[in-house]
């Protein structure tokens, strides 16, 4: 559900798309509906996790889209963001001081890792090919291929690997630990290099 998610916010963020309007508001008093309960979650978020407890992984992924297909609607709150989103640069928001660092949970789950991030960029280079800006590639799409030569070369043995699992492999599959490496090696990316311990220093 948290790749799901990550991915669709990528997406959003280079398509500027509004053109699956989903209140969140309704589909938690759906959810609430349907499921007869009676005390609301501190945030959508929360809802999210609801559905993947009661209805498991991925099964919760097939359920939550069947909402998203039969609540769309178009809210004045969902519009506002989708304005707002307008602003955003996704090298921007994961650097170090962008929003999807200063808060990764709010963009990316409670059990955000490197697969996560992988997840948002994938939507985003998706959404340069659905949604191109400028001729040739975009931002997402050369960052994918090239940060994943530079992966490669300070992890030989992982060639042909996609780059979110090394880094989770060399956390000893720790989620939030893979987290932190990624946008250590994140920040070398855009200095020019990476280091081969992956530790260096964000500020």
């Amino acid at each position: 559900m948290n790749h799901y998610q990550a991915y669709l916010t990528g997406y959003q963020i280079v398509a500027d798309t509004d053109e699956e309007d989903f209140d969140l508001v309704h589909f938690e008093k759906q959810l609430m509906a349907d499921y007869k309960l009676k005390k609301r979650w501190c945030s959508s978020r929360s809802a999210l996790c609801f559905l993947t407890l009661v209805e498991g992984d991925p099964n919760s992924l097939h359920v939550y889209l069947k909402y998203r297909q039969q609540l769309a609607v178009r809210s004045e709150s969902q519009t506002l963001a989708n304005e707002h989103r307008k602003d955003w640069d996704l090298e921007e928001l994961l650097s170090v001081r962008g929003a999807i660092r200063r808060r990764p949970k709010m963009y990316l789950g409670n059990d955000a890792g490197s697969g996560h991030v992988w997840s948002l960029i994938s939507g985003a280079r998706w959404a340069e090919k659905d949604h191109p800006r400028e001729t040739g590639e975009g931002w997402a799409t050369r960052f994918m291929r090239e940060f994943q030569i530079k992966i490669e070369q300070c992890n030989p043995c992982s060639r042909g690997v996609p780059w979110h699992r090394t880094l989770w492999f060399n956390c000893l599959c720790a989620h939030d630990i893979s987290l932190s490496g990624f946008f250590s090696c994140f920040t070398c990316f855009q200095s020019g290099g990476i280091s081969d311990d992956g530790d260096d220093d964000d500020e």
